[in-house]
């Protein structure tokens, strides 16, 4: 049922990853880099951007709680 949405998240981060790894490192320093530094860097953006995207929804999730709970609590009061 998630399985699009998923994919469409998962490929906007590889993408910017990509993109980030593009333009923090010049073409002739990624063809002289060796496969395994490359796949490191590439491996510790990953690791933060997914991350950052799941602190993210964290606190989205955290916030619509709240304001459901601050609801709720109006709600019963009157």
């Amino acid at each position: 049922m998630t399985h699009e949405w998923n994919s469409e998240i998962h490929e906007a981060i590889e993408a910017r990853i990509h993109q980030a790894y593009g333009e923090m490192i010049s073409k002739e320093a990624r063809e002289s880099q060796s496969v395994e530094a490359s796949g490191e860097m590439l491996d510790k953006m990953r690791t933060f951007y997914y991350s950052r995207m799941s602190m993210t929804a964290s606190l989205l999730l955290a916030g619509t709680a709240v304001v459901i709970s601050v609801l709720a609590l109006l709600v019963s009061l009157f």
